[in-house]
C-alpha cells in the first residue's frame, strides 16, 4: 500500500510541475468526469491514488490535446481570411456566424484527423468573410457533416469519388458519371470495418454525402455467378449485395476539400 501511495504522490508531483492540474479540472467539468458530493466521496475511497492521478493525467493531456486542435481551427481559419484575431471576433459577432465558429471549433476539438481540422479552419474562414448568407448556409452543411465523419467515412468517401464510368463527359448527370457501390462490394474493399461499415453508410447517407440508389438485380446475380431465381425471396448472399450508395454532388465538395488538405499535409488523398 505504501508503494502505491508514493508512485502515486510521484505522478502528482508530475502532474503538477507540468501544469496540468489546472486543464484536468476543467476537462473533467467539461467531460462530466468531476464528481463531488457524497459520490465523489464513494469514488475516492475506492480509487487507489495512482488509477485516480492516472486518470487526472489522461484528462489533463485529452483537454490540452481537444485544446489544441480547437486552436489550430481557428488560426487556419483568420490565414484563410487573410485577417487576425480582432477580425475574427468581430466576424463571430453576428450570432449565425458566432454559432457556425462555435461548432467548428468543437468539431476540431473532437478530431485527431489533420486534413478535417484543416478543412474545418477553411471552410470557416471563408464563411467568415463572404456576405452571401447561402455560402453560410452551405458552410453550415459542410461543418456538420464533417463533424460527424472520420477517416473510415473519408475513405467510403473517397472509393465512391473514384468510381466514375470512364469517357463520360463533366456535363451529363452525376447519376450518370458515377456508378453505385454495394455493401458487399464495399465490404469486399474495407475487410477491416467489419459490421461497423454500416455505421459509416448510415453516417454519409444523413449527411447527403453519398445516396442510396436501386440496383440493378441482374447486375448482382451476374457478380455472385447465379441465375436469378422465379422465387421473390433472394438468396442471403445476394440480398447483401442490393443495398446501393453514390456520392452526391455535396459529397464530391466535401471529399475534395479533404483530399486537397490531405495531399498538402503530405497524407496523399483518398481520391
Amino acid at each position: 500500500m505504501k508503494d502505491e501511495e508514493s508512485q502515486g504522490v510521484q505522478v502528482k508531483k508530475r502532474i503538477a510541475a507540468s501544469g496540468k492540474e489546472a486543464a484536468a479540472a476543467a476537462a473533467a467539468a467539461l467531460t462530466g468526469l468531476a464528481v463531488g458530493g457524497s459520490t465523489g466521496a464513494v469514488v475516492g475511497a475506492v480509487a487507489t491514488p495512482i488509477a485516480s492521478f492516472a486518470m487526472q493525467e489522461l484528462v489533463a493531456r485529452y483537454s490540452m490535446r481537444r485544446q489544441e486542435n480547437a486552436e489550430r481551427v481557428i488560426e487556419l481559419a483568420i490565414a484563410e481570411m487573410g485577417s487576425n484575431e480582432e477580425a475574427f471576433l468581430a466576424a463571430t459577432e453576428d450570432p449565425e456566424r458566432e454559432l457556425l465558429a462555435g461548432k467548428a471549433v468543437i468539431a476540431g476539438g473532437n478530431t485527431a484527423y489533420e486534413a478535417k481540422i484543416v478543412t474545418l479552419g477553411r471552410i470557416l474562414g471563408r464563411a467568415l468573410i463572404d456576405a452571401d448568407d447561402a455560402k453560410l448556409d452551405e458552410a453550415a452543411q459542410l461543418i456538420g457533416a464533417l463533424s460527424d465523419i472520420e477517416a473510415p467515412h473519408v475513405l467510403v468517401l473517397g472509393l465512391l469519388a473514384q468510381n466514375q464510368y470512364p469517357g463520360i463527359p463533366s456535363h451529363l448527370s452525376l447519376a450518370q458519371r458515377y456508378r453505385s457501390l454495394t455493401r458487399s462490394e464495399l465490404a469486399a474493399e474495407f475487410p477491416r470495418f467489419g459490421v461497423a461499415l454500416d455505421g459509416v453508410t448510415a453516417a454519409l447517407e444523413r449527411h447527403g454525402l453519398v445516396e442510396r440508389v436501386s440496383v440493378d438485380l441482374e447486375r448482382v446475380f451476374k457478380a455472385y455467378g447465379k441465375r436469378r431465381p422465379e422465387s421473390s425471396i433472394l438468396p442471403s448472399e445476394i440480398r447483401s449485395g442490393t443495398t446501393s450508395w453514390r456520392i452526391t454532388e455535396f459529397g464530391l465538395d466535401a471529399c475534395e476539400l479533404l483530399n486537397q488538405a490531405a495531399r498538402e499535409n503530405g497524407d496523399g488523398g483518398e481520391s
